[in-house]
């Protein structure tokens, strides 16, 4: 909900984008909604499916069980969606009661790939033609389908490449639509395309740093988190801390590629959208300083390095006031990170040639280490 209702705001009330069909997948689990997602909304064509918008009813295909066939090797998702809504009474499933029901007989999917459609309806940009793979096979990963990852398949198998496809977070799907290896970040959605990412990170997908850097730095528009008036609520904070998360991917992607200015850059941005004051340090901020050591912004990193370290130190000055047995049962996840986050600001110090600084950092980490009389370095 926290993801789509603000979309759903920006096309009912700004006009913005209103070709799109945003699509929440919690809420494809009733009917209804798959049945409205069957209709044309504002300028957006409704999604194809091949189940009928009655077999799709409340009561019906609410659970399809995976039955074993002894079928090997993938099969065409359409074949799938195909077996599922017919009415031959050979693909159902039958019970003592004498009630059929419908079942899957195969978890080994495939999804071939139509590469001219891709190409010329803008899923995949031309230059990466050369890249597409001829089909994606993946496995379900579940031992049923619900009616939110029926209408998933269904819409898969039916919409021939002619409607780019993004989600906003591949892994939610992971069970059914194990593929995020073919999802390609793009800022802060993923987008689907038969390409193989080149950075695939399981879990998380790839990512497209050219074009999530031009969305980061001229297409969004962050708000006022970072207007010292603004209280920054709980929801704002989690959805920043995942944004900071995706600019670290983005700038770790770039200095890769040979690009340490785009690399700083986009964490410039970052610090300056979601400040320390409001958006407060964690561990994210340690690889972040090492980006600016290694695109070579020293000053940006040492000034980030001395931030990092004094936020450590507060923490584990404060940590080190509490009652002790208090402190060690519910900080001492805490002082921990703190204190191996000081030893790393030491490392990468000393690696960058800033021995001053890392002279610094080791006297404050020396201190906390001898009060939580851990052994000395």
């Amino acid at each position: 909900d926290n993801d789509t209702f603000p979309l759903w705001y920006v096309q009912e009330v700004e006009g913005f984008r209103t070709d799109v069909r945003v699509v929440n997948y919690m809420l494809s689990s009733g009917y209804w909604y798959v049945h409205q997602l069957g209709k044309k909304v504002y300028d957006a064509p409704p999604l194809k499916f091949t189940l009928t918008p009655d077999q799709y009813e409340k009561g019906r295909n609410q659970y399809i069980m995976y039955v074993d066939r002894g079928i090997t090797g993938h099969v065409e998702v359409k074949e799938l969606i195909d077996f599922i809504a017919s009415d031959d009474e050979r693909t159902k499933l039958p019970f003592n009661s004498g009630e059929t029901l419908n079942y899957m007989p195969v978890k080994k999917l495939r999804l071939t790939v139509d590469s001219a459609k891709c190409v010329d309806n803008g899923i995949v940009p031309r230059e990466m033609a050369h890249l597409i793979v001829p089909y994606i096979e993946w496995e379900v990963r579940q031992g049923a389908l619900y009616k939110n990852d029926l209408m998933l398949l269904d819409f898969l198998a039916n919409n021939d490449w002619e409607r780019p496809l993004y989600f906003a977070n591949p892994s939610s799907l992971k069970k059914v639509f194990d593929v995020d290896e073919y999802c390609h970040l793009e800022g802060s959605v993923y987008k689907f395309m038969p390409v193989r990412a080149k950075d695939h990170i399981p879990g998380l997908g790839g990512i497209n740093a050219d074009k999530s850097y031009d969305v980061y730095m001229n297409d969004y528009s962050w708000g006022n988190l970072n207007d010292p008036s603004v209280t920054v609520d709980r929801e704002s904070y989690r959805h920043a801390r995942i944004q900071k998360q995706n600019f670290l991917r983005v700038a770790q992607t770039l200095l890769s590629e040979g690009k340490p200015d785009k690399a700083a850059a986009v964490l410039d941005s970052c610090l300056y959208y979601f400040p320390h004051d409001k958006i407060h340090y964690d561990i994210i901020q340690m690889p972040m300083i090492e980006i600016y050591y290694d695109a070579g912004h020293i000053e940006t990193a040492n000034k980030e390095l001395l931030l990092m370290t004094k936020v450590c130190d507060e923490q584990l000055t404060y940590f080190l006031s509490l009652d002790v047995d208090f402190a060690d049962t519910f900080y001492s996840k805490e002082m921990q990170q703190n204190i191996a986050v000081l030893q790393r600001m030491s490392e990468v110090a000393r690696q960058n040639g800033q021995d001053e600084l890392a002279a610094d950092v080791e006297t404050i980490l020396q201190t906390h280490m001898l009060t939580l009389q851990l052994p000395q370095q």
